[in-house]
């Protein structure tokens, strides 16, 4: 099998140039390199990725870590990141967790094990300070609202953007207004910013009563359709956390013959396709913004800052 030291004989040159060539450095004439590549390619020498990775420090890999790695609420961020690193030459590394705390922690250590360059995490169920320490290993970027300034956040605005809503539906004078949540208030910032976004404006939120928790599917929207509908408790309006709930809503709601644009309003979250399809209003978290923003901010190395994205909300009411 040949080696370097073959390619340094036959191209009359020393080993550690021949090992600058393999790795890109710019140190080297360009007959020189010229040289030993053709000499490389004639003998069919084939570089070890690994030792190449190691000898620049880098592996060349960024860490994701997602919650899930078959939700749709996550699909434009994740396609965002793909794009962008690989436009930079980085590879990814999907690290779906399914908010077990464990998993978390053991994915978060490949950083420290560089394992991977860089981490960007879309979800958690660590706290802040766990994030904070182990941004001392390697740059980290995080897509949700975080309370610590050490670590950079690229995030939308959630609160705003829920406050959006529920000011909508006071003013079409709703009464009766369910909204769902996915993780529970303790464990979520965006569960916490979206009760208390109805707090502010219609009072207090009770767990199933004006809110249910744990809904992250259709199947979990069409299940909660099926158990309000039956009993007949019809909200005017229904908000729920991602576009595949509300789906789920309607669907469950239609086969007890109730129709969200003649019985209930309903409007989501993400903009996916399915609200687009369907027709009902969503909010726009500009997730591929976002996605594109982590990358260009992790492969930059600046200081850690939180930058706050505009959401939007579509109103297909109107």
């Amino acid at each position: 099998m040949t080696n370097i030291k073959d390619i340094a004989r036959l191209a009359n040159v020393s080993v550690s140039t021949v090992s600058r060539v393999m790795n890109q450095h710019p140190h080297v004439s360009d007959s020189v390199r010229k040289d030993v590549l053709k000499i490389a390619e004639k003998m069919n020498y084939v570089a070890n990725e690994n030792a190449v990775k190691l000898s620049r420090g880098k592996s060349g890999m960024i860490g994701v870590i997602i919650p899930y790695n078959n939700n749709s609420c996550y699909d434009e961020l994740i396609q965002a990141i793909l794009k962008e690193t690989k436009e930079r030459g980085y590879q990814v590394l999907l690290l779906p967790t399914y908010f077990e705390k464990k998993a978390e922690e053991y994915y978060c250590s490949l950083l420290s094990k560089k394992v991977v360059d860089g981490m960007i995490i879309t979800s958690k169920i660590s706290d802040d300070a766990f994030i904070e320490k182990l941004a001392k290993n390697g740059e980290i970027i995080s897509t949700e609202k975080l309370k610590t300034n050490e670590v950079t956040a690229i995030f939308p605005d959630r609160k705003k953007a829920y406050s959006d809503v529920f000011s909508y539906l006071k003013n079409q004078n709703y009464s009766s207004i369910v909204f769902t949540i996915n993780r529970e208030v303790e464990e979520s910032t965006s569960s916490r910013e979206k009760v208390l976004s109805y707090t502010e404006i219609f009072g207090e939120a009770r767990k199933n009563q004006q809110y249910f928790s744990q809904l992250n599917s259709y199947q979990g929207g069409y299940e909660l359709a099926q158990k309000l509908f039956k009993q007949q408790l019809v909200p005017d309006a229904i908000f729920s956390n991602g576009d595949e709930v509300a789906a789920g809503i309607i669907g469950g709601a239609a086969e007890l013959g109730y129709h969200y644009k003649n019985d209930f309003e309903i409007i989501g979250e993400g903009n996916l396709s399915y609200s687009k399809l369907l027709n009902f209003s969503s909010i726009d978290f500009h997730q591929g913004e976002i996605g594109k923003a982590a990358v260009q901010q992790l492969l930059s190395e600046s200081k850690p800052m939180h930058q706050i994205k505009l959401a939007t909300f579509i109103n297909r009411r109107i």
